[in-house]
């Protein structure tokens, strides 16, 4: 017997937006499957606020395999279509690394996959390896989006950088 995915739903902050909606957003799980436990029907869907802006640019989307894909709201001054392009590519990338073989880690460790939306249309797609200690249950959720104070290990590295037209 499946259950209904646990998904969670903000609404973007006051001058922020979400590139594409939940419905959107949806259609491009279902039509770019991912890999799921056997409890669930399809990859569960986090729609989050992230207002920080790292090197790569603004944090657009994060996939944590088998467990969720989040999508992070962006400020207005955005483009909204090229949002929604780069958002796109990245759900597109994330199937692709699902597709391929597990990374090896230590018991301890996390891997998450995170694409960002930089300066004119570049996406910058990395996959995160986040030490989380001996309680590594209760960060799955809480490693979707980088914070300033999180303090928690990460070892990222950049995998792909592709610029949208």
């Amino acid at each position: 017997m499946t259950v209904p995915p646990r998904d969670e739903i903000s609404k973007p902050k006051r001058e922020r937006f979400f590139p594409l909606s939940v419905a959107e957003t949806l259609a491009k799980i279902k039509e770019t499957p991912f890999q799921v436990h056997s409890y669930h029907e399809r990859l569960p869907l986090l729609f989050q606020n992230c207002d920080v802006e790292c090197q790569l640019g603004h944090q657009l989307t994060s996939f944590l395999r088998l467990s969720y894909l989040a999508v992070f709201s962006l400020p207005e001054f955005v483009n909204e279509n090229l949002a929604r392009l780069a958002l796109v590519r990245a759900i597109q990338e994330f199937a692709r690394i699902d597709r391929g073989p597990h990374l090896a880690t230590r018991d301890q460790q996390i891997v998450i996959y995170r694409a960002y939306l930089g300066t004119l249309g570049t996406v910058s797609i990395t996959q995160d390896i986040v030490n989380a200690g001996n309680r590594s249950y209760l960060l799955f959720r809480k490693i979707s989006r980088i914070t300033k104070s999180q303090g928690i290990v990460h070892h990222e590295t950049l995998l792909a950088r592709t610029v949208i037209a």
